[in-house]
């Protein structure tokens, strides 16, 4: 990643962690007077985005409680190392608009952290996350994710959510079907959910290619930058673009 995108990318996640620092600092409170909820019949789904920032791969991760649940309740997701959150909060499962942030600190789970939040009005629990870099070698990108499932489970469903004009896509484990594709070309691979124990450790790899890349280099095309106001813009409208676009299910276009 070329450099200036690197700190355009690093500064548009510190901004977001400032902004998210008092709701940060406000949950504990929130979370200690209602009941954390009991997950081990739960399945957490796990969307994987590589390039879901520019070189930077993006976890949506969300779990879903039982229908007898009764709110507000606090719940626990785990959060892989290395992961950053951005956004967490209710889903709806429609627009996006629609959902709710709110307040989540990092815990201790069992061999790594977890976002606690507090559900008020729906039973599904989500966050949004920065994850690692892409590792690319001219055309060639890959990935590994290493999730620890710190909280309880009954089953993991992983997804893979592939860029548009991509090539020899590998993903371990190997999905079970075809993926489904939208008008824009992008597709989305769905693993066979797994069965986790406390702690238990998953790798997940996804390796592609991009042809036009293949004679070049790794580097991503400069920024120009002219000034303070204009670099505060795009920290900006990163920061907007990301939260705008991410996608708790992916929806193919007819």
């Amino acid at each position: 990643m070329h450099r200036m995108t690197q700190l355009l990318v690093s500064a548009a996640i510190a901004l977001a962690t400032l902004l998210l620092a008092p709701a940060m600092a406000g949950a504990q409170a929130s979370s200690a007077a209602t009941p954390t909820v009991d997950t081990s019949d739960a399945t957490y789904e796990v969307q994987v985005w590589p390039e879901g920032d520019p070189g930077i791969s993006v976890l949506i991760v969300g779990v879903r409680l039982p229908e007898t649940t009764q709110l507000p309740a606090t719940v626990r997701i785990p959060l892989p190392d290395d992961a950053q959150v951005f956004w967490a909060g209710e889903s709806f499962g429609g627009s996006i608009e629609d959902d709710l942030a709110r307040p989540f600190s990092i815990v201790a789970g069992e061999g790594g952290s977890s976002v606690e939040l507090t559900l008020e009005e729906t039973l599904t629990a989500q966050y949004d996350a920065y994850y690692r870099a892409m590792n690319i070698d001219r055309g060639d990108f890959s990935l590994i994710v290493d999730w620890v499932q710190t909280e309880p489970a009954a089953t993991v469903s992983f997804a893979v959510r592939i860029p548009t004009a991509t090539e020899n896509v590998r993903i371990v484990p190997d999905p079970p079907g075809s993926p489904q594709e939208n008008l824009m070309g992008e597709r989305l691979y769905t693993l066979t959910p797994i069965s986790v124990g406390l702690g238990d450790t998953t790798q997940v790899e996804v390796a592609y290619s991009r042809p036009e890349l293949g004679g070049g280099t790794q580097e991503f095309p400069i920024i120009p930058v002219l000034g303070g106001a204009l670099v505060l813009a795009v920290v900006v409208l990163l920061i907007t673009i990301l939260r705008q676009g991410r996608s708790r299910t992916y929806e193919p276009e007819e």
